[in-house]
């Protein structure tokens, strides 16, 4: 800050402000404020972007910086968004790769959606003892693929 205005009464609405942020988030977080968990975590994302922004903004004296703030804030945010670019999709088809023994050993799908896993456990192995049509479908063509190779 080039200027000797005394700011303490800003910087403390400032404060105030994030302490409300935070407030925000931990009732989004504990309360069943939102249906799908989804929604909650996004919520909680974009409540965590505004406290990251004040604090850039005003604690780190952003706002009164000259525009070689741009320079670096341009290619952070572009190489941010390139990486969530190039990892999502990754991320999102993990379990399509997975060895039969990691498939096995992994976490049950949806478990962090239910708050009552022993229902989902028991979901799953009556959906396991009692297979589809479209399951022998799947593991028929599996052995056709063996064949051929």
């Amino acid at each position: 800050m080039a200027d000797n205005k005394n700011r303490s009464g800003f910087f403390f609405g400032v404060f105030c402000i994030l302490v409300l942020l935070t407030l925000a988030s931990f009732a989004v977080g504990n309360f069943e404020l939102f249906v799908m968990q989804r929604t909650k975590w996004i919520v909680m994302i974009g409540i965590s972007v505004a406290k990251a922004a004040f604090v850039i903004l005003f604690f780190m004296h952003f706002w009164w910086e000259k525009s070689w703030k741009y320079w670096l804030t341009i290619p952070t945010t572009f190489m941010a968004i390139l990486l969530v670019v190039a990892l999502v999709p990754d991320i999102m088809q993990r379990r399509y790769y997975y060895s039969e023994t990691r498939i096995n050993n992994a976490a049950i799908d949806g478990a962090y959606l239910h708050s009552d896993l022993e229902q989902l456990e028991q979901d799953q192995v009556e959906s396991a003892e009692d297979p589809s049509d479209d399951d022998l479908k799947v593991s028929d063509g599996a052995e056709a693929a063996k064949d051929v190779e």
